[in-house]
């Protein structure tokens, strides 16, 4: 658990996760083709890529938990659909790929790095795991 210099407060595990997600995807080489190498906004563009996919996440989290207490509405299916439309949209943009498992006690959504790394028991071959914040 990290700590913030100065102050009392302390990092959660699921922040620090974030994190870990954030500087993986920044110092990955070869991902998002389309931006400049001396873009002053790249950083900030990843960053944001970082967030989305965090935030697809946390919606396919939620649904693979629907789906393992019901069968989903139409309405439901849909949603979940765009959302992982959405989520191949952004990894296409990016240069990953990306997987999708149905267990949600783990980490739902995965994207497959070039260089290897990864956050769970899979191996690289299965990706890092992509966190969904609370």
């Amino acid at each position: 658990m990290l700590a913030i210099a100065g102050t009392k407060n302390r990092i959660t595990d699921n922040q620090e996760e974030v994190i870990r997600f954030q500087a993986i995807i920044l110092d990955e080489p070869g991902l998002f083709p389309s931006l400049k190498k001396r873009d002053k906004f790249r950083t900030l563009q990843i960053l944001h890529w970082c967030s989305e996919m965090m935030s697809r996440a946390r919606r396919a989290r939620i649904y693979a938990v629907a789906r393992c207490n019901y069968e989903l509405s139409k309405r439901q299916k849909s949603v979940d659909e765009a959302n992982d439309a959405e989520m191949r949209d952004l990894c296409k943009w990016a240069g990953v790929g990306f997987s999708l498992g149905g267990d949600p006690r783990g980490f739902v959504v995965h994207v497959k790095l070039k260089g290897g790394a990864h956050n769970t028991m899979g191996g690289a071959e299965h990706g890092y795991g992509v966190p969904d914040p609370c």
